[in-house]
């Protein structure tokens, strides 16, 4: 579920970039947290992005954890949101 606040951004804009829409992930997430994120928001499981980067089904599923707590988003659909607005993927 995505969320609005009292100005009408979203709470996972919010998190990606701030609430004057300048982004705040430089230096946020390491480049194997990028690499993820990016594979997450391109619909793949813990298995598959574990397969992809040659990592443990764990070890990727700790990294997507990792990437919830420093974005401050809650969901895969948060995770894909961000990766978008971030230029990592398109749609």
């Amino acid at each position: 579920m995505i969320r609005f606040d009292s100005s009408g951004v979203t709470t996972v804009e919010a998190a990606c970039f701030g609430r004057d829409g300048e982004a705040r992930m430089e230096g946020r997430l390491s480049a194997r947290e990028t690499e993820v994120l990016t594979l997450v928001a391109r619909g793949l499981s813990y298995k598959e992005i574990a397969t992809h980067l040659g990592i443990s089904a764990l070890t990727a599923r700790n990294h997507l954890t990792n990437i919830y707590s420093k974005l401050e988003i809650h969901d895969r659909a948060g995770a894909a949101i961000c990766a978008v607005r971030l230029g990592l993927i398109e749609v």
